[in-house]
C-alpha cells in the first residue's frame, strides 16, 4: 500500500529520474574498459558519432525493459544497477538516461519531465569569476556577453534538442532542417544582444585560425562536473582534421551546386532538409562520404590539447550539456551556419503562391506592455480602420540578479506584452478564412538582412465568412517557439488559449520565455516587428503546442506541423512573381505582409558610445545660394552634379507636400542628401514628422527618426549619401504633408527653385538651434524663422 501511495505522487518518478541523471561515482581512480567500449572514465562526447553510436546500444537496452515489462519502476531499476555496478561510463550514461527519457511513453504517462535547472547552491562559494565579467564597464568585451550564454535556461534547450534529435542512419523528416533552423536562430539573437552592448556580430570560426582566448565557466560548475575543463587559450584546428574538414566542404559545397546527393546508392535532390542532414551530421549514410561538418568541430576544437592533459577530461565543447557557455560554440556555428545559408540562397520563396484575401498594414499591428488593448484601436469606419494614429509599444527588458546554477551576472528578462492585429478582408470573398500569422522581429538597421529576423510566434486565426474584419489578441505566453511552464494551472494565460493545451511531462522543448526578447538598451533600441499572413490551407498548420515549442521542436510523434519552410518567409530570398525582392519591398507590395517600429528599452545603465565625426570647418553664413537647378525627381548618382553649394548652417525644415509623392499609401521612404563634390559635410537629427495642419509645426506622436546605417547623424561625403530605409508614421495621401527637419553642422548644397510657387525649405536662426531641437516646436520661434525664395527640396 506504502508502494502504491508513492507511485500516486507526482513526483515520486520525476524524483527517481532526477536522482539517475545526477548520480556520480564516488571514485574515478580506476579507468579500465567499460561495457560500451569508451572506457569508465574516458569523457564522453555526444557529437562523436562512434561514442553515440555505443549510447544507442544502451537507450535501445531501456526501451526494451519498456516495451518488455511496462512498468517505468523496472526500467528505473535496470538503469539504477546498471550505473552503480561501473559496468559503464557514468557520463555516457546520464546521456543515455536523458534520451531515453524524452521519448519514453512510461516517462510522458506518469508525468515525468525533463529536470529544470538548479537553483544556485548557496553552501558553495562562487569564484570572483561568476559575477565579475565587469557587464557595462569600460570598453565592451567577448565576457559580457557571459550572462546570455551561460543562462541556464538557454542551456537547457540546447541540451534537451540534442536529446530529443539524436543521430542514426535514418533520414528523419525535417530533423536536418530543424537542426538548421534552430541553431540558425540562437546566432540571431546572439548578435542582437551583442550589438546592444557595441559588440560585433559574431565572427565564424576559420580553420587557419587561432583562438586567442580561453574561457572558464567559473568555479562551480567544474565543482560539479570534474571531468570538464576549461578551454585553453591559443586553441587552433590540428592541421590533420582542419584539412579534412575543409575537403569535406569543398565536397558539400558541389553537393549544393548541383543539386543532387548520393544516398544508400541512389540520388537524392537536394533540399534544406537533407542540407541540415548532411552539415550536422546527423545521418550516417551521408557522413560515410561527406564526413560529419559539424560534429567535427565540436571533437576537434579542442581535442588534442585535452590528450595532453589526461584521457578522463574534456571541456565544454564536447558536450551538449554546456557547449552553448563557451564563445566558441558560436563562432564554429557562425561557419556552420554560412554553410547552410549557402544553400539557402540558392532558393527563392515566391510570396504570390501563398497569399490569402486579407490586408494588413503597419498601422494594423501593434505590441504594447501589458495586456489591455489601446483604446480606439478597433474602430472600424464602415469600409475601413479608423485612421487614429497608435504610437508603436516600447518594451522594457531587465536584467536582474543571476538565480540559477552555473549562470553568470545577471538573468534577462522582460515585462509582459501583447501583440493586437488587425485584419480586413480583401472585397470579392465571403467564405471562412484559414490563416496562419507569422511574427518576427529585427533591428531595424538589418531590415532587409534575412538572416536576422527572429522569429516569435506562429499561430492560426479562422475568420468567419462575410466577417469583414476583426482584432487578433496574442500574449507574449502563448508563443510558439518558448517552452510551456511547468506551473501552468487553469488560471494561468497559456492555460486559457486554445491553442495551447497543458500536460505535464510534454513541455519540455524550447526557447526560454526570459529570452523571448533581446536586450535593447538604455535608450530605447529601434526594433522592426514583421507580420505576414499566410493561407492556413496551404500551410497544414496544427496549432496545438503541447509539446512545448512548435517552431523549434515540432510536435510529439507527429509530422512536422507546418509545411511551408522553417523560417517562412524568411528563411530563403523572397520573391513576388518569381522575381527576387528585398523584404522591404515585399512587405510594400504585399497585402498580407507589413512592418512597422517598436522600442526595446533596457534598464542596465550602459550607454554605446556615439560614432566619431570629425568636425568640419563651417564657413562664413550666405543665406543666398547660386542660381543653378537640376530637377530632384531625376536621382541618378547622388553627387552634386547641376547643384549649388551653400555656406549656410543651422537647422532646416523643409516641407514635403502630399502631391510631391506623386501617389497615394506611400509608407517607406528614403532621404538622400546630395554630395558637394568638394568636401563633406556633417547632418544631424535628422528627422520626419506628419505635418499639423498648415503650419510650421508637426504632430509629436508622429515624428521619427532618420537614420544613417543606424545612426542619426552622419558626415555626407562628396559623392552623397542616402538614408536607412524608414516607415512614415501615416501613410500619405488623404492631404498629409509631411516636415523633414535636419541640422546643418557644415555648408551642404541646394537646388534652386523652377519658380517662387515651388519653394518648400524654412531655416531657424542659429541662436535658437538647440532650444528647437528638443521637440522640434518651432511654433515659438515664428519671428526668427525665414523662408527661402529660390530653394526647392
Amino acid at each position: 500500500e506504502m508502494q502504491k501511495e508513492k507511485k500516486a505522487d507526482v513526483k515520486y518518478y520525476q524524483t527517481r529520474v532526477e536522482s539517475l541523471i545526477n548520480w556520480v561515482p564516488d571514485d574515478r581512480s580506476d579507468n579500465y574498459d567499460d561495457a560500451s567500449g569508451i572506457g569508465l572514465n574516458n569523457a564522453f562526447n555526444g557529437f562523436d558519432t562512434n561514442h553515440r553510436e555505443k549510447a544507442e546500444t544502451f537507450i535501445s537496452e531501456l526501451e526494451r525493459v519498456e516495451e518488455e515489462t511496462d512498468d517505468l519502476d523496472a526500467v528505473l531499476d535496470y538503469a539504477d544497477a546498471r550505473q552503480r555496478s561501473r559496468e559503464v561510463n557514468d557520463i555516457m550514461y546520464r546521456y543515455v538516461i536523458e534520451a531515453y527519457m524524452v521519448h519514453s511513453k512510461l516517462c510522458k504517462k506518469n508525468h515525468v519531465r525533463y529536470p529544470d535547472p538548479p537553483k544556485m547552491d548557496p553552501s558553495v562559494m562562487q569564484s570572483a569569476a561568476m559575477t565579475g565579467s565587469g557587464v557595462g564597464v569600460g570598453v565592451p568585451e567577448e565576457l559580457w556577453m557571459n550572462y546570455w550564454r551561460c543562462d541556464a535556461d538557454f542551456n537547457f534547450h540546447h541540451n534537451h534538442w540534442h536529446a530529443v534529435y539524436r543521430g542514426s542512419w535514418d533520414l528523419y523528416y525535417r530533423q536536418g532542417e530543424l537542426f538548421g533552423y534552430m541553431h540558425a536562430q540562437m546566432l540571431a539573437r546572439y548578435d542582437a544582444d551583442r550589438e546592444s552592448w557595441g559588440l560585433d556580430p559574431v565572427k565564424e570560426y576559420k580553420f587557419d585560425e587561432t583562438e586567442p582566448d580561453g574561457f572558464d565557466a567559473g568555479f562551480e560548475f567544474h565543482n560539479k562536473y570534474g571531468w570538464m575543463v576549461p578551454r585553453p587559450k591559443e586553441q587552433i584546428w590540428p592541421q590533420k582534421y582542419a584539412k579534412e574538414n575543409q575537403e569535406n566542404e569543398k565536397k558539400i559545397w558541389k553537393c549544393f551546386d548541383e543539386g543532387l546527393v548520393e544516398y544508400d546508392d541512389i540520388m537524392l535532390p537536394m533540399d534544406t532538409n537533407i542540407a541540415g542532414h548532411i552539415i550536422e551530421s546527423s545521418s550516417r549514410n551521408f557522413s560515410r562520404n561527406l564526413g560529419s561538418f559539424h560534429n567535427m568541430g565540436h571533437m576537434r576544437v579542442y581535442t588534442e590539447e585535452m590528450k595532453k592533459k589526461g584521457r578522463d577530461i574534456t571541456t565544454y565543447m564536447g558536450s551538449p550539456l554546456c557547449a552553448v557557455r563557451d564563445p566558441i560554440f558560436f563562432r564554429w556555428h557562425k561557419h556552420v551556419d554560412n554553410l547552410y545559408q549557402y544553400w539557402n540562397n540558392k532558393v527563392k520563396t515566391d510570396l504570390k503562391e501563398n497569399a490569402p484575401p486579407v490586408i494588413i498594414d503597419p498601422c494594423d499591428v501593434i505590441m504594447v506592455p501589458g495586456r489591455e488593448m489601446p483604446k480606439d484601436f478597433e474602430k472600424w469606419g464602415g469600409n475601413d480602420w479608423m485612421k487614429t494614429d497608435f504610437s508603436n509599444g516600447e518594451i522594457q527588458t531587465t536584467l536582474k540578479k543571476a538565480e540559477l546554477a552555473f549562470e553568470w551576472d545577471y538573468k534577462l528578462g522582460h515585462e509582459e506584452f501583447t501583440y493586437f492585429l488587425r485584419l480586413k478582408r480583401k472585397p470579392g470573398t465571403e467564405g471562412e478564412l484559414r490563416l496562419t500569422l507569422r511574427l518576427f522581429i529585427c533591428k531595424e538597421e538589418h531590415m532587409n538582412n534575412r538572416r536576422r529576423w527572429i522569429e516569435m510566434d506562429k499561430f492560426v486565426h479562422i475568420m468567419p465568412a462575410k466577417m469583414k474584419q476583426c482584432v487578433v489578441k496574442r500574449l507574449d505566453r502563448e508563443s510558439s517557439v518558448i517552452k510551456r511552464s511547468h506551473d501552468a494551472t487553469n488560471k494561468s494565460d497559456e492555460a486559457k488559449q486554445p491553442s495551447i493545451e497543458i500536460k505535464q511531462g510534454n513541455c519540455d522543448c524550447g526557447w526560454p520565455y526570459s529570452m523571448l526578447l533581446p536586450r535593447g538598451d538604455k535608450n530605447g533600441e529601434k526594433w522592426l516587428l514583421g507580420v505576414y499572413v499566410s493561407d492556413a490551407n496551404n500551410d497544414e498548420i496544427n496549432v496545438c503546442a503541447s509539446c512545448g515549442s512548435m517552431s523549434y521542436c515540432g510536435t510529439e510523434d507527429q509530422v512536422y506541423p507546418d509545411k511551408m519552410i522553417m523560417g517562412y518567409p524568411f528563411a530563403t530570398p523572397m520573391a513576388i512573381n518569381n522575381k527576387v525582392v528585398s523584404i522591404s519591398d515585399a512587405a510594400s507590395q504585399l497585402d498580407n505582409f507589413c512592418i512597422t517600429p517598436f522600442t526595446i528599452r533596457n534598464d542596465h545603465p550602459f550607454v554605446k558610445p556615439a560614432p566619431v565625426i570629425p568636425p568640419i570647418p563651417v564657413e562664413e553664413e550666405e543665406d543666398t545660394p547660386l542660381p543653378l537647378y537640376s530637377p530632384l525627381n531625376v536621382l541618378g548618382e547622388f553627387g552634386s552634379s547641376g547643384y549649388s553649394r551653400s555656406r549656410l548652417t543651422g537647422r532646416l525644415r523643409v516641407l514635403l507636400d502630399d502631391t510631391d509623392f506623386h501617389q497615394m499609401g506611400v509608407e517607406r521612404v528614403r532621404v538622400v542628401f546630395k554630395g558637394r563634390s568638394d568636401q563633406a559635410y556633417n547632418i544631424t537629427n535628422v528627422r520626419i514628422a506628419l505635418r499639423m495642419g498648415n503650419t510650421l509645426n508637426i504632430d509629436p506622436k508622429c515624428n521619427v527618426d532618420v537614420k544613417f546605417k543606424g545612426a542619426n547623424e552622419a558626415e555626407v561625403p562628396m559623392e552623397g549619401l542616402m538614408s536607412d530605409e524608414l516607415v512614415l508614421p501615416v501613410k500619405t495621401g488623404g492631404e498629409n504633408d509631411y516636415w523633414l527637419t535636419f541640422t546643418l553642422g557644415s555648408p551642404g548644397c541646394f537646388g534652386l527653385a523652377e519658380n517662387h510657387n515651388r519653394t518648400n525649405t524654412y531655416r531657424l536662426n542659429k541662436n535658437f538651434v538647440e532650444e528647437a531641437t528638443v521637440n522640434d516646436d518651432w511654433e515659438m520661434f515664428q519671428e526668427h524663422i525665414k523662408q527661402f525664395n529660390n530653394i526647392y527640396c
